[in-house]
This record gives structure tokens, C-alpha cells and sequence, in this order.
């Protein structure tokens, strides 16, 4: 995890607040730092040695997801974080269909979140019954962590950005 600066100063800020009001923005300030490291990361991946296949197959499957764990949120971006979408999840079910045996098309489904993994480099890998499947190379590696290093004031800033905007609405609201 990085050290963000500013993040003690926001905490005390937001402990002052209404709860309800507090962790409606705090949920909104980590969400706008997170899609700051989305953007991040899938620039990462425009700017990487890989093919243009396997560079637009990595944009799809960069996501985010924020959860809340007790009284706090907790977020996450990466490859194949986060829940697809409808349109995602047809796309996938028509890839896994056309890649099954007995189909015109045995060549696989491709990388998709499920398996982007193997843009992460694996060993050589064989079948149940011994046959050599090849190897992947190492593709992704270093692009989240220069994300985060890259990214980490601009996610401060539009987390305290979101945070403001907010708190304003939440004031506005109570004023009425």
C-alpha cells in the first residue's frame, strides 16, 4: 500500500461531520481515487510492449470495486477486479461458445478477466494427458505498481475534490 499524503487530515475532517453525511462522502472520495488509478492503470497498458490484441483484451478487463467492511470502505482496481457487466458477460458467453469442441472455431476463448492471468507470464503448461500447451510470457509486469506510484496524488486529489463536492451537497440539502 502507498502512503497517501492528506489522508489523516481527511479522516479528522470527516469525523466532525454527521455520520451519515461523512460516509456517504467518504464512499464517494475513495470511488473518484479509484477511478483516478483505473485511468492510470489502463494507460499502463497503452504504453506497454504488447500487441494490439492483447493490449485492448487488458482495457477490458481493468475494473474497480468498493466494498464496505464494517463501518468502513474498501476499494480495489486491477485486472479482473470488479463485476461485469451485462454486456460483458454476453460477449463472454459467446466467446466460450464459439470456442467449444465440435464448433468451426476450436481456437480458444482469448483473454478475458476470467484469465487474464496469463499476461502475467506462466511456466509450461501441459494436459491432463501430457500434451505440451506452451507457455505465456511475462506482459503485464510493473504496470500496477507504476499505476499507483503514477496516480497517487491525482487519486488524493479527486478523492478530496468528490469529498467537497459532497460535503457542498449535503450542506445544501440541510439548509433546505
Amino acid at each position: 500500500m502507498s502512503g497517501l499524503q492528506g489522508l489523516d487530515e481527511l479522516r479528522s475532517c470527516l469525523a466532525t461531520l454527521a455520520d451519515k453525511s461523512a460516509k456517504k462522502a467518504a464512499k464517494a472520495g475513495i470511488n473518484a481515487g479509484l477511478m483516478e488509478l483505473k485511468k492510470a492503470i489502463v494507460a499502463g497498458v497503452n504504453s506497454s510492449s504488447m500487441t494490439a490484441a492483447e493490449k485492448q483484451a487488458a482495457r477490458k478487463t481493468v475494473g474497480k470495486s468498493l466494498k464496505k467492511k464494517g463501518d468502513d470502505y474498501a476499494g480495489k482496481a486491477g485486472f479482473g477486479v470488479g463485476k461485469p457487466s451485462q454486456k460483458k458477460k454476453e460477449a463472454a458467453r459467446a466467446r466460450a461458445q464459439r470456442g467449444q469442441r465440435g464448433t468451426n472455431d476450436d481456437r480458444g476463448v482469448g483473454i478475458s478477466a476470467s484469465n487474464i492471468h496469463w499476461l502475467m507470464g506462466t511456466g509450461e503448461r501441459r494436459t491432463a494427458s501430457g500434451h505440451a500447451t506452451g507457455k505465456m510470457p511475462e506482459v503485464l509486469n510493473g504496470i500496477i505498481a507504476g499505476a499507483v506510484s503514477a496516480s497517487d496524488s491525482q487519486m488524493v486529489v479527486a478523492a478530496a475534490e468528490k469529498v467537497r463536492k459532497v460535503l457542498a451537497s449535503e450542506a445544501a440539502k440541510a439548509r433546505r
